[in-house]
């Protein structure tokens, strides 16, 4: 049987000292003690970290962890399947592969589109489906499994995760939460300023949440996000609209961080995980727009990997009058010309 630790406490102490003894018995860093105290944080099943245990008749058989990282070279490498150990007696009875398997299952039902972990002993690993991602040295490489999403449109109810990544969690924006994006969104005017000239109005929260394509193009649907830091305090937004104009493309229409984080890595952070969450949803590409002269935000999209595909001038938004960058990203090794084949509005000659 695997289970949460935290539906079986009393065995954390036995769970921290079998992890030392695999691990940490011969060189320094971590403590049993230390040990604890990181199991003893994994008591929400809708967050990491997660700490998942084997049971054999009551007692411990086995322990697995999904971490935020655990490289401190490859931080931005998220979530992280870590201290996977079997107890000696146990092994070879196939717990290893129930507790890996239920440990994905649990990354996928928070969203996540992969988990990274390190390995000397990849073939396990291989075994149940994972890849190489990084050969580190000739005895060592970060592997990865591929996930799907267990969320659909039809099993979310808003309010619930989306995705989480290293301290944020993103959320489906309801008619419940539209006061506190107004609140964000009047605390952080900066893209309201540079792309409109002028602050939110006071109405933008409810604007935003009611906005849909224009009449006449395809979507399937859109997605209104808030990211909560671990207090769960809003520090970002973003609004998503899937299969935009042709099947697979989706669209980034509002990426907005609170000021006081920039430069600090969020904003690419939060947007790797929103992207992981998007590919395994099942997208080809990502499409955005960005005003041409908003310098900071060319630089991130360029950063991200989108590239120009055309522009359109006159495009007017609040005060100001705007040439737009369209700008594209494969998700799945696409050609630019295959992603022009099926959206048409944004080849260089079309109107």
């Amino acid at each position: 049987m695997i289970e949460p630790l935290f539906r079986h406490a009393h065995l954390t102490d036995a769970v921290a000292q079998l992890i030392y003894d695999e691990f940490w018995k011969d060189r320094d860093g971590m403590s049993v003690a230390d040990l604890r105290a990181h199991l003893q944080t994994a008591t929400n099943p809708d967050r990491i970290p997660i700490c998942l245990v084997a049971l054999v008749d009551g007692e411990l058989a086995g322990t697995v962890n999904l971490i935020d990282n655990d490289d401190r070279k490859r931080t931005h490498l998220h979530p992280w399947l870590a201290a996977m150990v079997v107890v000696e007696r146990h092994r070879g009875k196939g717990i290893g592969t129930l507790l890996v398997q239920a440990l994905l299952a649990e990354a996928s039902r928070l969203g996540f589109g992969g988990v990274y972990f390190g390995t000397d002993g990849p073939g396990f690993y291989t075994r149940l489906g994972a890849q190489l991602h990084e050969q580190v040295t000739a005895g060592f490489c970060i592997m990865r499994f591929a996930l799907p999403s267990l969320r659909t449109p039809e099993k979310m109810r808003t309010g619930e995760v989306l995705f989480s990544g290293p301290s944020f969690q993103a959320l489906e924006v309801g008619a419940q939460d539209l006061d506190e994006i107004q609140c964000f969104f009047e605390a952080n005017p900066e893209y309201f300023l540079a792309v409109g000239g002028m602050g939110p109005g006071t109405d933008e929260a409810r604007k935003e949440f009611d906005d849909r394509p224009p009449e006449g193009w395809p979507y399937s649907r859109k997605w209104f996000i808030r990211f909560v830091d671990g207090k769960g305090s809003t520090i970002g937004v973003a609004d998503v609209v899937s299969d935009l104009l042709a099947e697979g493309v989706w669209h980034i229409g509002l990426f907005i961080i609170a000021t006081a984080l920039h430069g600090t890595g969020t904003a690419k952070a939060v947007h790797s995980g929103l992207e992981d969450w998007i590919r395994c949803d099942g997208a080809r590409w990502l499409r955005l727009n960005v005003a041409a002269g908003n310098s900071r935000a060319e630089r991130f999209w360029e950063r991200a990997g989108y590239a120009q595909v055309r522009t359109r001038e006159g495009i007017e938004i609040g005060r100001r009058v705007h040439t737009m960058r369209v700008m594209t990203k494969p998700l799945a090794n696409g050609r630019l010309a295959e992603y022009l084949g099926i959206v048409a509005r944004d080849r260089p000659e079309a109107p």
